[in-house]
């Protein structure tokens, strides 16, 4: 699944920023009502932070809401640190999965990655489990802009050294195999009734049948090592120096993926530089191969927003499904 994750925090935030001394002030008074802790944890998405901090081994100073995203809040650290607490059950073995191959990327590429400090499982510290990671500084692409090709540049080159490295058995285990059809089950269904409800029963027969036509077309047939889910907010700059942040959609799978949200969220002349230095053989092909891809995208979002993102998200997909079915009419 996509996650569509703000790593710089959205101005919404009700407490974005706080001490861990006030986070124990306030957690205090909860426990005057049993389970009060907990409760408080569910509604603000908010540990005990001296307790985490003192479990996870690292200082606990000042902390800041970094962004939420369908499946783990994001929080800094003391300005050293990254903490991703998962929000369902499903999402700490995407915290493990991210954690392993930041461990085996580690010195392989020409980008900064974070590093991985600990993962701990479901607990009494956050009941879905977390991750720790170091602070990855910088300014996202979305805030630079698209006018500085030598960045376009720079993604294409890490995107054909990523997909070059194959990942040792023990790493591997740990990577989903991003499989399009076997996803695509999953939420399929549940997109086409939600077409259905809000543009009608025609349009959703037709979104259905154009999607069977796209998985159909495009199966994953590789397992080369991929991000999937690079776009503007997951792609840092300091100076010149870039950072690919927020790997928890990692996995084994058609690396032609990771081109997707650059084709749908960079100019086009940025997006031709970028597949240029990648040295994709056939760039006419992919472009095709993407705009297809597309209309999977959207239902992705269209599936999970009403339980795991928002009205924003719903409208978005909504938006780009009929920017895709207007291309074909």
């Amino acid at each position: 699944m996509f996650i569509i994750l703000n790593y710089f925090g959205r101005a919404s935030d009700p407490h974005p920023v706080a001490s861990c001394k006030e986070s124990r002030q306030t957690e205090g008074d909860q426990r005057a009502t049993a389970g009060g802790a907990l409760a408080r944890r569910r509604v603000n998405n908010a540990p005990e932070w001296t307790d985490l901090c003192e479990a996870s081994g690292i200082t606990c100073g000042q902390i800041r809401r970094l962004g939420e995203g369908y499946d783990a809040v994001v929080w800094r650290v003391n300005r050293e640190h990254v903490v991703k607490l998962a929000k369902h059950d499903d999402a700490f073995a995407l915290l493990q999965a991210e954690a392993a191959a930041l461990r085996l990327l580690a010195g392989e590429l020409p980008v900064r990655l974070a590093a991985p400090i600990v993962e701990v499982a479901p607990s009494d510290l956050w009941e879905h489990g977390y991750s720790v990671q170091s602070y990855v500084p910088g300014k996202p692409l979305t805030a630079i802009g698209h006018g500085n090709l030598a960045h376009a540049r720079q993604i294409g080159e890490f995107l054909r050294l990523l997909h070059t490295i194959t990942p040792s058995p023990e790493p591997r285990s740990a990577l989903t195999l991003r499989d399009r059809r076997a996803e695509a089950h999953i939420y399929l269904s549940r997109a086409v009734a939600s077409v259905s409800e809000h543009l009608g029963r025609p349009v959703a027969d037709t979104v259905s049948r154009e999607a069977h036509r796209v998985i159909n077309d495009h199966v994953d047939v590789d397992t080369r090592l991929i991000h999937n889910d690079l776009h503007n907010d997951h792609i840092l700059m300091s100076g010149q120096n870039m950072a690919i942040i927020d790997w928890g959609d990692v996995g084994l799978g058609d690396p032609d993926a990771d081109f997707l949200m650059l084709s749908l969220m960079t100019e086009p002349a940025f997006f031709r530089t970028c597949v240029a230095a990648y040295g994709h053989p056939d760039p006419e092909r992919l472009d095709a191969k993407l705009d297809d891809l597309a209309l999977l995208f959207w239902l992705v979002l269209i599936a999970y927003a009403p339980d795991l993102g928002s009205a924003d998200d719903i409208a978005y997909g909504l938006d780009g499904l009929g920017d895709w079915m207007a291309r074909r009419t």
